[in-house]
């Protein structure tokens, strides 16, 4: 299966897939292991930072770990 996103992708699409997306980030857990999930982190951005609301996902997410 070829699965790309691209500007040519429908906002129906997108927006389905970076649901997903950020499903699958809040779900990831590093425990205490800070550096992992930073790498994690910085790799997500970096393949998918072009959606504003993965990016939304990644910064809420280390601010609710940094809190806990």
């Amino acid at each position: 299966m070829n699965f790309a996103l691209s500007a040519l992708t429908n906002d129906d699409e997108l927006r389905e897939v970076s649901g997903l997306l950020s499903a699958l980030i809040r779900k990831v857990d590093y425990g205490k292991d800070v550096e992992q999930e930073l790498k994690f982190c910085v790799e997500a951005r970096g393949l998918f930072g072009y959606i504003d609301s993965i990016t939304i996902t990644l910064i809420q997410v280390n601010k609710t770990n940094n809190i806990n």
